[in-house]
């Protein structure tokens, strides 16, 4: 397990800190890698974020296994860069399921962007997603929560 700050260039001084934590989880005897992220809004703060955690000390990192699933809010849309990254190694839980368009996130209240993502690596079966819309999780947050229902292999 692990759990730190992610970078942001050294010229840009952003208003929040971003991280990531990586928990090895226990699925019915099966180790499963999970890292959860916030990226910022900076894109060149995003790219440099991306190639952190997709790195050696994060999502390469000898100890990171199969099966891998990194999640969170990735502040990007799937036509950037960032994404473009993530998909070079990963795949997008949303497009997994076929016959489903991938369902926006953000802004809870009317949502119109999808910048919150979950990316599977080998191992990793996904089952179903889902973005639930509900008085509860436009109160709880101003992105709506991305569920994904796995199968482990």
């Amino acid at each position: 397990m692990q759990a730190g700050s992610l970078p942001s260039p050294w010229w840009f001084r952003p208003l929040e800190k971003r991280g990531a934590i990586w928990a090895t989880v226990d699925f019915d005897g099966r180790e499963v890698q999970i890292i959860n992220t916030h990226f910022g809004h900076n894109l060149r703060e995003r790219l440099l974020q991306a190639e952190t955690l997709l790195g050696a000390g994060w999502a390469a990192h000898s100890s990171c296994s199969p099966p891998l699933v990194v999640c969170g809010d990735f502040n990007t849309l799937p036509i950037s860069s960032v994404y473009r990254r993530f998909r070079k190694l990963l795949k997008d839980a949303q497009l997994s399921i076929k016959g489903r368009r991938p369902m926006n996130t953000y802004p809870s209240r009317f949502p119109v962007a999808r910048i919150d993502h979950i990316f599977t690596g080998a191992g990793v079966e996904v089952m179903d997603t889902n973005v639930p819309k509900n008085k509860l999780t436009c109160l709880a947050s101003d992105h709506l929560p991305l569920i994904a229902e796995i199968e482990i292999r």
